[in-house]
């Protein structure tokens, strides 16, 4: 991440640019997997079939119980999502979402490095959008609200997020609409476990991995 970090501040910095990095948050976003989508978008990209029908077999299966106290309820079958903490789940989710990322890309809005397209990166339910223009974000976050709704699935604005930067990281800027909701501008953002800090330049926040280190060695020391 450190050398991502470091490539983006030399090859932005040098154009001057202020880049806006919007952080999504799906809502829920594994357990109202559409299961007849999944399977049909596993076909589109030529899966063998019998895979496909193991993953059917598999889902069709699932079932569960709500417990309350001593009792059990009876049991009901589970018609959506995905397992939660499974380990296809994460490559699951990535293939019934990847539409979104095909068309904010092709819609040619976002950051290009090189002719590498890194204006939408997507890890599981995690995504961030990075765009150079106010206008460019708005279109993006227009593009992911259609294609989450064509999903069944929608965002969190409370969760969703926007910060800025580069030389104008704290300038004021237009308000960016989703769902019909202003996003909150904010100073960092969690990805995958780490925080992005806002600023002239990227930089990366490590100070509550160390407290956790630290703690759970003094635990052990103690």
């Amino acid at each position: 991440m450190k050398e991502v970090l470091n490539y983006f501040n030399n090859y932005f910095n040098k154009q001057h640019s202020t880049i806006n990095i919007t952080a999504l948050d799906i809502s829920k976003a594994f357990d109202k997997v559409n299961h007849f989508v999944l399977f049909n978008k596993r076909l589109d990209r030529s899966v063998a079939v019998c895979l496909v029908k193991v993953l059917v077999c598999w889902y069709d299966k699932c079932s569960a119980v709500v417990r309350w106290s001593n009792a059990l309820s009876r049991v009901f079958h589970i018609c959506a999502g995905v397992r939660q903490g499974g380990m296809l789940s994460p490559l699951l989710f990535a293939v019934y979402i990847d539409g979104l990322v095909q068309k904010v890309e092709s819609s040619g809005f976002g950051c290009w490095l090189h002719g590498l397209f890194v204006g939408c990166i997507l890890y599981a339910d995690d995504i961030i959008l990075l765009a150079q223009t106010t206008f460019a974000v708005q279109k993006m976050l227009d593009i992911c609200m259609s294609e989450i709704t064509a999903l069944d699935l929608y965002f969190n604005v409370f969760k969703s997020v926007v910060m800025r930067v580069g030389p104008r990281w704290n300038k004021p800027c237009v308000a960016f609409d989703l769902c019909g909701s202003a996003l909150k501008f904010t100073d960092s953002i969690k990805y995958l476990g780490i925080y992005l800090k806002a600023g002239r330049r990227f930089g990366c926040s490590y100070d509550h991995l160390k407290m956790r280190f630290y703690g759970a060695f003094n635990a052990l020391y103690c």
